[in-house]
């Protein structure tokens, strides 16, 4: 019975972890074509559509995703034939998770493409792109436009770009009390910006997913409002808001419930539309339609789109390694776990100070406080979540655990800072040339957090805190660089290390080669 128990218990872990192993070291898929997990945030010129694809699914219906998307190219009259647009590079850290939503623009007989870039900090900016046959891109080694942090936390998740001859205004997305509105930046040469702050909003709560202008002043506004299905309207913008609102009817698409972008195109008297949607249930990837007609009433799908109104098929299905959606699925199992853990651990603190205070001696009266704080945090937490308006109950959640918990907590962090204080200064003696390179690293950190050439500058002349400040810049530069790529590989390093590690010691505790541990 004993070795029974035994080999039911290795088989169980040594099932899940190798679950976990393999979910680790396969991708989640295999084959499939370049686009196969949707189109969206297109862009035309002439016979080429410039769009977005993703890695892998998004994950909701009618989603857009940011992180490991990128950018591909296709000509109308060859659908089939479709390659990137850009490579991504380990040296561009301004776009080195992705790439998406082209704006392409014809300047100088040559052309120029905006994107939204995330960077390796994960914070989205605009990059620029150029090319001379519209094939063949070359990017800009760094963002053009990074939206003020007040404006967007994490940067613009949507834009677009107007060109009014040679006189610039790129239109992005802003972060208002949890809906999108939209700022605006302008430019003269498509490098250098200046942010001019909020262009539009609509009443709250409503929320603008895309917007595409039109001649004489007006636009098209795609919206919605809390979960209701998206609207599609043409009206004008004046003093940030938009006015003279009209419903503007498309079209059928079977591929779409839902349109959640849609960008107009027009030239010589033809109105194009890249309206991009997709379904809510089922087959939830986004997909783009062309339509096109002398107005917005006369619109239909451009010859040769797909039975469903789609510009392309999407690309074949990718063949599904499984371990993926095994590991998630398994990793629904370790919360019950943990739970049982969990009152084992409480049972076992209950008998180990209960036993502690029943034989006395030195270390009761530490047992006794424990477990009167133990019950009276139960107590208290009880009572709060049951009785949320009372006031004493207000009084002594607030006297518990902000009064008494916090500020025991901070106590034992600033013990553990003193420690890491010693050892750091053991640490920092540089008598080798490891310790010289984490010395170095170190001061640099530390004197870049704060602009120390400024202080410094400033008490020799004012000129001098110009010069400080530029030396500022270019050392936070050098900081972020080491801190997110370098750093970013030596963590890295260490988890798979580790990984490797823990591996190994399941391996010998599965195989029996631990005695200690099986015994």
């Amino acid at each position: 019975m004993k070795r029974f128990r035994r080999a039911l218990i290795w088989g169980f872990t040594f099932g899940f972890g190798a679950i976990w192993v393999l979910a680790f070291f396969l991708p989640s898929e295999i084959g499939g074509g370049i686009d196969r997990h949707g189109a969206f945030g297109a862009d035309l010129v002439g016979n080429r559509l410039y769009y977005t694809s993703a890695v892998r699914a998004a994950g909701k219906p009618l989603s857009v995703q940011s992180r490991g998307t990128y950018l591909l190219q296709m000509d109308l009259d060859a659908t089939r034939i479709r390659q990137r647009m850009l490579d991504s590079s380990f040296f561009r850290g301004h776009d080195y998770h992705g790439q998406y939503r082209p704006t392409v623009l014809v300047v100088d007989g040559g052309l120029r493409a905006l994107y939204i870039g995330i960077g390796s900090d994960d914070r989205r900016r605009i990059c620029l792109a150029e090319s001379s046959d519209g094939t063949n891109w070359r990017v800009r080694p760094t963002a053009v436009f990074d939206a003020p942090v007040e404006s967007s936390v994490s940067g613009p998740d949507w834009m677009t770009v107007v060109d009014n001859g040679g006189n610039y205004t790129v239109i992005y997305s802003a972060t208002e009390r949890g809906r999108r509105i939209l700022h605006y930046a302008t430019s003269t040469n498509l490098v250098d910006w200046v942010d001019r702050g909020a262009f539009l909003r609509l009443p709250e709560p409503e929320s603008i997913l895309s917007y595409s202008p039109l001649s004489g002043g007006r636009a098209v506004v795609v919206s919605r409002l809390g979960t209701e299905a998206t609207k599609i309207e043409v009206g004008s913008v004046n003093e940030e808001q938009f006015v003279n609102r009209e419903p503007l009817s498309l079209p059928m698409l079977p591929f779409a419930d839902e349109i959640v972008d849609a960008r107009i195109i027009e030239s010589g008297g033809l109105v194009r539309m890249l309206a991009v949607g997709g379904r809510v249930e089922g087959d939830t990837r986004l997909r783009i339609a062309l339509l096109e007609g002398g107005s917005f009433d006369s619109l239909s799908s451009v010859a040769g789109s797909q039975p469903d109104g789609s510009i392309a098929a999407l690309g074949s299905p990718a063949t599904s390694t499984f371990f993926h959606e095994l590991a998630g699925n398994a990793a629904d199992f370790v919360p019950t776990v943990m739970t049982f853990g969990f009152g084992l651990g409480l049972i076992s603190l209950l008998v180990l100070h209960g036993r502690r205070v029943a034989k006395g001696g030195e270390n009761r009266f530490y047992s006794v406080i424990t477990l009167i704080a133990l019950l009276a945090m139960i107590a208290v937490q009880i009572g709060f979540r049951n009785n949320r308006e009372s006031q004493f109950w207000k009084d002594m959640n607030e006297l518990l655990f902000m009064n008494m918990q916090f500020p025991l907590g901070a106590t034992m962090f600033g013990l553990l800072a003193a420690y890491l204080v010693s050892a750091a200064y053991r640490a920092f003696r540089i008598r080798t040339f490891d310790a010289a390179v984490l010395t170095a690293m170190a001061a640099l950190v530390v004197l870049t957090q704060v602009p120390t050439a400024q202080f410094v500058g400033s008490l020799i002349s004012d000129s001098a805190v110009s010069a400080g400040a530029r030396f500022d810049a270019a050392a936070s530069e050098v900081r972020t660089w080491s801190l997110l790529i370098v750093n970013n590989a030596v963590q890295t390093a260490v988890g798979f290390g580790a990984f490797v590690g823990a591996i190994a010691m399941a391996l010998r505790i599965w195989l029996s080669l631990d005695k200690t541990a099986s015994e």
